[in-house]
């Protein structure tokens, strides 16, 4: 395993119209003990309220904020990844989902991870609806009371010495989910980055891994190590994203393709 890796990170997060969640989210990237090099926000259709959130949290830490946004036409999250990879300036890019709680040591934890030519993912633990309403209230009404790091707790935020298990056996698409991926961002731009015609919920993600994989990327398992707090928030039916499932299927049926049908770094 790689230690101390060269090459500073930095933080994209995407957010669809969710003001709350992100509130939350970017209160935890304000508590990381870590500096990183840049925090990416990519809004898709956000509105004056998330503008003024993000101004409001660039008082708050020392590290540069970039927002950047696109209007609302649909699902359109493979974009959104897309605009934050143009606006990184770092070797390595954390991709996080904008309900999603990162715990103040996750900066050590994936300098401790990284490794050249590799996807790492990680773990989630749900919040329940109520607790997210309860932390939503409070946050709104009392920032200054609410303490995230006890959210912080359980097995999936157990630090543990996987060693070469966590590329052993190998492992597939599927374990890959986007709400939170680790990887170097000139990687993902020699493969085109997302597929934007994925224009409905799911499988974006894997239709990336799988082409990463082509392009000879291994991915690594960041369990037990590598941990996010996933806000409640309702998900769309499993029916919703068959749409997508014809455009992966045709990528799997293509074994030399790599690069995305449309995406904005092919321009």
């Amino acid at each position: 395993m790689t230690q101390n890796i060269q090459g500073k990170i930095s933080l994209v997060v995407t957010t669809y119209l969710a003001v709350n969640h992100l509130a939350l989210v970017m209160r935890s990237l304000a508590d990381l003990r870590e500096r990183v090099e840049q925090i990416v926000i990519v809004g898709d259709g956000s509105r004056e309220s998330t503008r003024e959130l993000i101004d409001d949290f660039r008082n708050q830490i020392t590290v540069p904020v970039v927002f950047c946004w696109q209007p609302d036409k649909g699902f359109r999250l493979a974009r959104s990844r897309n605009l934050g990879l143009l606006k990184i300036t770092s070797r390595w890019v954390i991709y996080l989902d904008g309900d999603c709680m990162i715990p103040s040591d996750f900066i050590d934890r994936v300098k401790s991870l990284l490794e050249p030519n590799s996807l790492i993912v990680g773990s989630r633990k749900l919040l329940s609806e109520y607790s997210t309403q309860c932390l939503f209230e409070l946050n709104n009404s009392k920032p200054e009371r609410v303490r995230l790091q006890p959210f912080f707790s359980g097995r999936k935020f157990w630090s543990v010495p996987l060693g070469f298990l966590r590329i052993w056996p190998r492992r597939g698409a599927k374990s890959v989910r986007g709400f939170l991926m680790i990887f170097e961002a000139e990687m993902a731009k020699l493969i085109g980055g997302f597929d934007e015609t994925f224009d409905q919920w799911g499988l974006e993600d894997s239709d990336y891994a799988i082409r990463a994989i082509r392009a000879g990327i291994e991915i690594k398992d960041g369990r037990f190590k590598l941990a996010v707090v996933h806000l409640f928030h309702l998900e769309p039916s499993k029916w919703k994203k068959s749409a997508n499932y014809s455009k992966l299927e045709d990528l799997i049926k293509d074994p030399d393709r790599i690069y995305p049908r449309r995406s904005v770094l092919l321009d």
